[in-house]
């Protein structure tokens, strides 16, 4: 088992290292990877793809509004743990 040091001396175990991944998380990381694969593939392929860029920035945008995301209700569905997006930071449990 693969044990890594954390912040403040302590061990964490991979398994422990992967429960720090939530939702929260997961959507920044998906919605900025779109992101940057439209914009690649409209550089290399068609223009036509930032349409997709264009999707997922009005997606977060109206999130941010009303609390509704799509991808947050399809990984709550998978089972993927809720938590905030930037753990360890001060005001988040």
């Amino acid at each position: 088992m693969r044990h890594y040091l954390v912040k403040g001396g302590t061990e964490t175990s991979f398994r422990e290292e992967c429960a720090m991944r939530n939702i929260d998380t997961l959507v920044f990381r998906i919605a900025g990877s779109l992101i940057l694969l439209s914009l690649l593939l409209a550089w290399l392929h068609s223009s036509w793809w930032l349409w997709l860029t264009a999707f997922v920035g009005a997606n977060m945008l109206q999130a941010s509004f009303t609390g509704l995301c799509p991808l947050a209700r399809l990984l709550e569905r998978l089972r993927v743990p809720a938590g905030p997006a930037f753990p360890g930071r001060p005001g988040t449990q």
